[in-house]
C-alpha cells in the first residue's frame, strides 16, 4: 500500500485549534460495500444507473462494448448498433 498525500489549502483567521483524526485503512470504512452489478451493457435508448452512491466499491465495474452486428446485402453492408 503506497502512502496517500493530501494537500488541504488552509487560511486561518483566528487562533483556532485544528484537530485531525486519520484511520489506517479509512477512506470509506464507515460505508456499506457495493454489491450490486459489476458487468454492464449500455443500452441504446435507456440509462444504466449502478446504485453505487454512499458505497464502497471494491472491484472494478466492466462497461461493456456496445453490441453491433453487421450484414451484407444487395446496396452494401448494414450495420446494427446496439440492437
Amino acid at each position: 500500500m503506497q502512502p496517500l498525500e493530501v494537500h488541504i489549502p488552509l487560511v486561518v483567521r483566528e487562533e483556532t485549534h485544528i484537530s485531525l483524526t486519520v484511520r489506517e485503512g479509512g477512506g470509506g470504512s464507515e460505508y456499506p460495500v457495493y454489491t450490486g452489478q459489476i458487468n454492464v451493457t449500455p443500452k441504446v435508448r435507456e440509462s444504466t444507473i449502478l446504485d453505487t452512491q454512499n458505497t464502497v466499491v471494491k472491484q472494478n465495474i466492466t462497461v461493456e462494448e456496445i453490441p453491433y452486428y453487421e450484414t451484407s446485402n444487395v446496396k452494401g453492408v448494414t450495420f446494427v448498433i446496439g440492437g
